[in-house]
């Protein structure tokens, strides 16, 4: 093969720390989390979150996340901390723009709630960013919506709604999700990543730096 896929979620990720804590003291953003809380469920269940759901985006050029966030905001208010459709009395803090906001303070907004709407800014193969990734390390069962991920993610630790026809129906979704807390609870609980998923990028970025060094 003369290709490497490097999805953009795994360059949010440090590979080689062994610690649950987060970054202390950092403002920047993108930062790079532990890959631990990718590997562990969060200390916070979904029956223990206050709020409903969260909405993080600065781009406001997605046409269906856009109709997304009013359709289930009409449901139910969804928090958007983002510039996009802010409804929480400002955006969250950060210290560069782009990524919606400072990667810390999208984890600690997102960590209080159940479920995230979690879209890309368009649909493409293999293409997966952070947006997945920062909900999960929270501890959401996040909504997402772009492309199939079962080659990089565990299945089942988050609802893909890629193949929606109609944004009508991720309010649906999210009504049959309601009504199954357990169900709810048991994907909340399941770690993005497990050891095999871990252990393919690692080896997928070390192909990549000895092609790099040749």
């Amino acid at each position: 093969a003369t290709h490497l896929r490097i999805p953009t979620w795994m360059t949010f990720i440090n590979w080689f720390s062994i610690s649950s804590e987060l970054p202390h003291g950092c403002t920047d953003n993108p930062i790079r989390l532990p890959v631990q809380l990718a590997l562990q469920p969060h200390p916070i269940p979904f029956d223990k979150r206050e709020q409903f759901c969260a909405f993080v985006v600065s781009n406001p050029t997605c046409a269906i996340r856009n109709e997304a966030f009013h359709h289930v905001n009409a449901y139910k208010k969804v928090n958007s901390g983002g510039a996009l459709y802010n409804n929480i009395g400002g955006q969250l803090e950060l210290k560069y723009p782009g990524g919606g906001c400072g990667d810390l303070s999208k984890h600690a907004f997102f960590s209080n709630h159940q479920f995230t709407l979690s879209f890309e800014n368009s649909q493409a193969p293999g293409y997966i960013t952070e947006k997945v990734l920062h909900a999960k390390m929270a501890g959401c069962v996040p909504l997402y919506w772009g492309t199939q991920t079962d080659s990089d993610f565990v299945p089942n630790s988050f609802i893909n709604v890629s193949s929606i026809k109609s944004v009508d129906q991720v309010v649906e979704i999210l009504k049959k999700l309601e009504a199954r807390p357990d169900m709810c609870a048991a994907i909340a609980a399941t770690p993005l990543l497990d050891e095999p998923r871990r252990q393919k990028a690692l080896h997928m970025m070390s192909v990549m730096s000895q092609r790099i060094l040749r």
